[in-house]
């Protein structure tokens, strides 16, 4: 099994983990994970889980995956106003065996934070783990590096950018990777994906340096020939369909 790099975004409360995990890790015990380490009330079944290099949400049923420097944003308490594309999971209501001493402040020994070198194992062998866990075990680091330098290769292609998302006198900021190639509609589909909200229910305005960005033939065109460049920021202003912009 491969391990790899993860960089968690937890919100509201702004926390930001760096952890090595395996790749089979699901999400729904990341969200297991979360809840006891932060002691938080709210239900699971509502969080959700934005894949920065997929550019959706991920089921609580689904996998990391095997993409290295992942970042994954964990709202745990999205607006109530959107309608939530992750549907309710039984998933999340099973026993992840991760077990958490409060009074002696010791979270699972699969996911710690960076200062030391993390494993984050399958759910079948974590009781093993715990018990007999001296330090974590690490997979080759030469699968991990040959597999950093084949990302390496397309990073020519990548367009970082950030965006600052406007909701009524609500206001948001995320970073997200794409393809020169990508559509700048598929930027307004990302910031929708990233907040939970159906295209049905809400679409997003784009302004990049004080321009309008929202007419089909800009938005059809890839980022490319809008020569929009990496690390541009952009403003997403989202606008509720059958009623005004908060």
């Amino acid at each position: 099994m491969s391990v790899v790099a993860v960089n968690l975004k937890i919100l509201p409360l702004n926390e930001n983990l760096n952890l090595e995990l395996d790749q089979d890790t699901l999400i729904s015990e990341l969200y297991e994970f979360i809840q006891s380490k932060y002691n938080l009330n709210s239900n699971v079944s509502n969080w959700t889980c934005y894949s920065e290099y997929k550019r959706t949400n991920l089921l609580p049923s689904s996998s990391i995956g095997n993409i290295q420097k992942e970042t994954l944003t964990i709202n745990t308490q999205p607006t109530s106003r959107t309608q939530m594309i992750t549907p309710d999971s039984n998933l999340v209501n099973q026993s992840s065996n991760f077990q958490q001493n409060v009074n002696n402040q010791q979270y699972p020994a699969p996911i710690q934070q960076q200062k030391q070198t993390q494993q984050y194992p399958t759910q079948n062998s974590i009781p093993q783990q715990q018990q007999n866990q001296s330090q974590p075990q690490i997979n080759n680091s030469n699968q991990v590096q040959n597999q950093n330098s084949g990302q390496s290769l397309n990073q020519s292609n990548l367009v970082i950018l950030h965006l600052t998302i406007t909701d009524g006198f609500k206001q948001r900021k995320f970073q997200s990777t794409f393809k020169q190639d990508d559509l700048l509609e598929d930027v307004g589909d990302a910031v929708l994906s990233y907040l939970g909200v159906l295209k049905e229910a809400a679409s997003c305005d784009l302004v990049i340096y004080g321009q309008n960005y929202n007419s089909p033939e800009k938005r059809l065109k890839s980022l490319l020939q809008l020569s929009i460049k990496s690390n541009t920021t952009i403003d997403a202003r989202l606008r509720w369909i059958g009623g005004s912009q908060r």
